[in-house]
């Protein structure tokens, strides 16, 4: 709502009254131009939006245009190249004219950026408003988990729009993770944010990005053409549809959807009741107006108009429509109940529009705020000045943006101990004092000099680094700090382990032992020890409930470069290596199997057990032509054996005959039987140093 004083506000209900443009033009090699006297009849219009087309919803964010036709018959502008232009139009109203002169009451249009441009002797002009300069590529170094609020700034600073810092409405909504989208805009982003906070996006009088909503005082206009309802819409509910899954705050009737907003991430039931907070019961009536020609009012504006035809009713702007010298149009959409159940246009699909692409560069905070101050100080209009004198002589200045210094919104104050100002009418002020004290809302500067700071919290651009001094928390990539003789050691927060991959914290010392601690849900408390030898020992908390049970309270030693590790776990170890060494005894409680792949899938296998530590051999021999065969053994065998400790063989003659053990030395033993009688041995002998291990009783 663009505040107005009490004679602009009486005049615009009357007809015949006189109007002026100025329009300056900023052209891209940064020259100024004045065309307002080459303005047409009827040659500035002005469209702007809070909603789609036919319809009431949250989250909107519609580019406001603005189109000029411009007199070229002299072809005084033939050589100006328009393209790329900032368009700073202004209508005044004329609210005196007597023998002292004539005083308009000036209205700011916004500010536009040429689109597209048609020369010839009649120059038309389309221009787009700042909200076209978050059609970019999100692409963004914040930090998640982030509030709606550093969302909103940090996409605003990424395409350089000018926007107005600080709360609004569900800003501390905390929103766990970036979304994943593919090709996300800007815009797109903006449209979400405003979504979640009960808003729509739009671009004020002065060019800057902000989200608002239908709360300003009733404007009173005088319709004098309309279509109207017949009764009140009035919105009953709200709905936001996660994943399928519906979280509901109201009732059945009119309910406004937020469906699959990749922002609403957490406590949807209770963002819902936020949403519900605003919307539920919310009351307008649908309705096309035509009312005298009035640039101030603004889409989002709340009207009570009067009409001889409808009587008295109640409205909201969703969509204004001015051109000089005309009616000025107005639309307060919505759908039927019916309509509304069955579409539904997600806050992507509402942030699509044809425009020209803005090239992606890198903005700087500092650079956005330089900029919006010399739009303001090269567009801006002047000030009424009332000066008030004191009983001492002395006198207090008021410089204020109304003829009238109470109906005014922006004033500046100047008196012995301060200079300030307000924006609100003097409700609050900002400024600095004669002891050299200031009060501001947001500080940009290239450097602070400072013996002291007193702040909440200290906060990178990108907001992944920060230091709250009030809860004593600190945030950082990576500290460095030399100690011990120059050796080092560097903490690094959110660095990826190079074992599981996952972002935690990791402490390097001198470059080549690595502890990292990666506090995932995946695996949630783990500890890792690294050499730079790749070697590592990783340690999994037991109160990770989020693990399978068999999981909780882990060791893995291992080496990630030749892949081997162990595993011990609550109650299994695992093993993984190309080959496993044990030096010492191996007690198992259990069976011992292997694992084989078959046609039916994986088999155990289970191990042959005996009652003493011995190994055996096999092997195929033929008695001779008199029925005996010598049978030599493996000497490689004999070296892991004892068989002076004794040995048994077991004979498998073929069919056809028989054979028997004729004698054993330690070395071979001789078999008897069936001359040429083909046959099957195995022997079973104690391994050397254990000879007298026959079943041990086991303790404990």
């Amino acid at each position: 709502m663009v505040n107005t004083s009490s004679i602009y506000k009486k005049l615009v209900q009357q007809s015949g009254n006189t109007w002026r443009c100025k329009v300056l033009l900023t052209l891209a090699d940064g020259k100024e131009l004045d065309v307002s006297d080459s303005i047409m009849q009827g040659g500035i219009k002005t469209t702007h939006s809070t909603t789609q087309d036919g319809d009431f919803d949250i989250g909107s964010a519609v580019i406001g245009q603005c189109q000029l036709t411009i007199d070229n018959t002299a072809g005084q502008y033939d050589t100006v190249d328009f393209s790329g232009a900032t368009i700073a139009p202004q209508i005044g109203l004329m609210v005196k004219k007597d023998y002292t002169g004539i005083e308009y009451e000036w209205i700011e249009l916004g500010r536009y950026l040429a689109d597209e441009v048609t020369d010839g002797s009649i120059i038309s002009i389309s221009a787009l408003d700042n909200l076209v300069m978050l059609d970019r590529p999100y692409t963004t170094n914040l930090s998640y988990p982030a509030t709606l609020r550093q969302i909103w700034a940090d996409l605003c600073t990424i395409c350089g729009a000018p926007y107005i810092a600080g709360s609004f409405y569900n800003s501390d909504y905390v929103v766990g993770k970036k979304p994943e989208q593919e090709n996300l805009t800007c815009r797109e982003m903006a449209s979400y944010v405003a979504q979640l906070a009960c808003s729509y996006v739009w671009c004020d009088e002065l060019g800057r990005v902000r989200l608002g909503w239908y709360d300003s005082a009733p404007l009173p206009v005088k319709s004098y053409r309309t279509t109207v309802s017949k009764a009140d819409t009035t919105i009953t509910g709200v709905k936001v549809v996660q994943d399928g899954a519906e979280y509901i705050s109201g009732e059945a009737g009119y309910m406004v959807a937020v469906e699959d907003n990749p922002l609403a991430q957490s406590d949807l039931q209770a963002l819902a009741d936020k949403l519900g907070q605003r919307l539920n019961g919310f009351v307008f009536r649908a309705c096309e107006l035509q009312v005298l020609s009035d640039p101030s009012i603004q889409a989002g504006d709340v009207l009570a108009v009067t009409s001889e035809r409808d009587g008295a009713f109640s409205t909201v702007v969703t969509r204004a429509e001015y051109t000089i010298g005309n009616f000025t149009g107005i639309s307060a959409e919505a759908e039927t109940e019916e309509q509304k159940k069955a579409t539904y246009n997600s806050p992507s699909a509402k942030a699509k529009h044809e425009t020209q692409k803005i090239v992606e560069q890198k903005i700087d905070i500092y650079d956005v705020a330089a900029k919006q101050f010399a739009s303001l100080v090269s567009n801006s209009m002047g000030l009424y000045t009332t000066t008030v004198k004191q009983d001492d002589g002395s006198e207090i200045y008021y410089q204020h943006d109304k003829p009238i210094l109470e109906e005014s919104q922006t004033i500046w104050k100047k008196n012995r101990d301060a200079l300030a100002v307000s924006n609100d009418g003097g409700k609050t002020w900002r400024g600095m004092d004669a002891n050299g004290n200031a009060l501001v809302t947001v500080l940009t500067a290239v450097g602070i000099n400072a013996d002291w700071i007193c702040v909440g919290k200290l906060l990178s651009k990108n907001s992944k680094v920060f230091f709250d001094l009030d809860e004593g928390k600190l945030a950082a990539t990576k500290m460095v700090a030399a100690y011990l003789s120059n050796h080092t050691v560097e903490l690094e927060f959110g660095s990826p382990d190079p074992l599981t991959g996952a972002n935690g914290l990791v402490i390097n010392v001198d470059g080549k032992y690595r502890f990292a601690i990666e506090p995932s849900i995946e695996r949630k408390g783990t500890t890792t020890l690294h050499t730079d030898s790749g070697h590592y020992i990783m340690f999994t908390g037991l109160n990770d409930t989020l693990a399978p049970a068999s999981n909780r309270g882990s060791v893995a030693i291992g080496a990630a470069n030749e892949g081997a590790e162990i595993g011990v776990y609550q109650d299994s170890v695992s093993i993984s290596a190309a080959s496993t060494t044990i030096h010492g005894d191996l007690k198992v409680n259990g069976t011992k199997n292997r694992v084989v792949e078959t046609s039916a899938g994986k088999v155990l296998m289970n191990a042959v057990e005996s009652t003493y530590a011995v190994f055996e051999d096999f092997g195929t021999g033929t008695t001779d032509e008199k029925g005996n065969c010598l049978v030599e053994l493996d000497p490689l065998f004999l070296e892991t054996v004892s068989t002076d400790a004794g040995y048994w063989v077991q004979l498998t003659p073929y069919v056809g005959g028989a054979v028997a053990i004729a004698d054993k030395g330690t070395d071979r033993f001789a078999v008897q039987g069936t001359p040429g009688l083909k046959f099957d041995w195995r022997v079973t002998v104690k391994q050397k140093g254990y000879e007298s291990v026959r079943m041990d009783i086991k303790e404990g």
